[in-house]
């Protein structure tokens, strides 16, 4: 494939369309460019009102034995990434999107020339060009009705690109999920001014053609679908790497610098996730919630099961009771202790009482962490999980912060067996 230079190839799609619409606009004069502009604004708002008739048509259509819809999904099964099914479900919304953006498309250009070729020359009859000082009104109103076809036509396609980007770069077992071809200059385009003039001026068409509906959500655009699927994903690389590093963090088996340097990776890690969850909408929190099935599944290696520990927290996982930040700062907050108060380090500063509060407050806020790290005996007894040994002259201070906090009975044993302190 040779080079393709979107930015050019937009550049010289929206001089032509708007150039057209003021050439045009000249000829025809005032009072008729007014008449057409109406009839191409007729023809949006129709396309725009069709266009979730059409893809339920067609979403519906048989082949052979079955539906389009389940037949892109059987097609999205095959391959070597092997996607759950409640993810490939939400994933398939995007398809709806895509045939949705064709049904405006052809829609849209279908009434452009049936109003051009049937509808305009009849009402031509009726309205004159209007006087000769209308020409340059005319050309004014056909360069309005240029930008406006510029926009309805560029602008869901300069959207879907950027989108299809942010796609790709979901992770899935920490790679990309797929790469676009270099001859595209993606990136490029979405740093041009071309995207960005399209991004300032027609976002609210793209935002109307990329709304699709979704089990009990009527509303669903493709910004949260993409979000709720680069959460889920992040939320599976999360607890992946929470259970892989638990013996780095571990003071029974892991020596000091390794268990700072893993406990500020997880940390980072957490804080990042917490805040891409907190910047989610309702309906992607929501979306978020009912795929932890497709979590389970994608964490859990073929032919084996997840450790009981991590199963029963995605049983129990709510992200409207998560504070991953939190978490993440106390994680920190732990590998800034150690550094404080081991050998290892040359860190002679005092642990505070806020150190110590930010710790168990943001292990606090987040019970599935504190059960993933204490883990369990196979009699369901609480495991021997830690990631801390609180020094004898800061248990106190670190007790009566457990003690103080709204944990249950349970919790808070859990909680002092992971600091080291039951």
């Amino acid at each position: 494939m040779g080079d393709i230079n979107l930015s050019l190839i937009v550049t010289v799609a929206s001089i032509v369309i708007i150039a057209l619409g003021f050439l045009l606009g000249l000829l025809r004069g005032r009072n008729r460019s007014i008449v057409r502009l109406i009839l191409v604004i007729i023809s949006a708002i129709v396309a725009i009102s069709l266009r979730r008739n059409i893809v339920d048509a067609i979403m519906h259509v048989n082949i052979g034995e079955d539906t389009l819809a389940n037949s892109i999904l059987s097609l999205l099964f095959t391959g070597e990434i092997t996607f759950p099914e409640k993810l490939i479900e939400l994933l398939f919304a995007l398809i709806e999107i895509v045939i949705g953006l064709i049904a405006f498309y052809l829609i849209f250009f279908v009434l452009l020339f049936i109003t051009w070729a049937l509808v305009f020359p009849i009402i031509k009859i009726f309205v004159k060009k209007g006087v000769k000082k209308g020409v340059l009104f005319g050309g004014i109103v056909g360069l309005i009705q240029g930008v406006l076809i510029a926009i309805l036509t560029i602008a869901p396609i300069s959207g879907l690109i950027y989108e299809v980007s942010r796609i790709s770069h979901i992770k899935l077992n920490n790679e990309d999920l797929f790469e676009l071809p270099a001859e595209m200059h993606v990136e490029e385009y979405l740093n041009s001014s071309s995207f960005k003039i399209y991004n300032k001026t027609g976002w609210w068409i793209f935002e109307i053609m990329s709304t699709t509906h979704h089990e009990d959500i009527e509303d669903l655009t493709l910004d949260e679908i993409i979000d709720t699927t680069d959460s889920v994903m992040k939320v599976a690389g999360l607890v992946t790497d929470l259970s892989q590093n638990m013996d780095n963090m571990n003071p029974d088996q892991s020596a000091p610098k390794t268990q700072v340097d893993t406990m500020k990776d997880i940390g980072e890690t957490l804080i990042e996730v917490g805040n891409n969850i907190d910047s989610l909408s309702d309906n992607s929190k929501q979306l978020v919630n009912s795929l932890v099935d497709a979590v389970k599944e994608l964490i859990t290696p073929e032919g084996e099961t997840l450790p009981p520990e991590i199963e029963e927290t995605l049983d129990n996982f709510d992200i409207d009771s998560l504070d991953l930040v939190g978490a993440g700062t106390a994680i920190n907050g732990i590998a800034t202790y150690i550094e404080k108060t081991s050998s290892d380090f040359d860190n002679n500063e005092p642990v505070t009482q806020e150190d110590v509060d930010n710790i168990v407050n943001g292990l606090a806020a987040n019970e599935f962490i504190i059960k993933m790290i204490a883990g369990e005996t196979s009699d369901g007894e609480l495991g021997n999980g830690k990631i801390a040994e609180i020094d004898n002259e800061h248990a106190d201070m670190f007790t009566t912060a457990i003690e103080s906090s709204s944990l249950t009975a349970e919790d808070k044993l859990a909680l002092k067996s992971i600091l080291g302190l039951a």
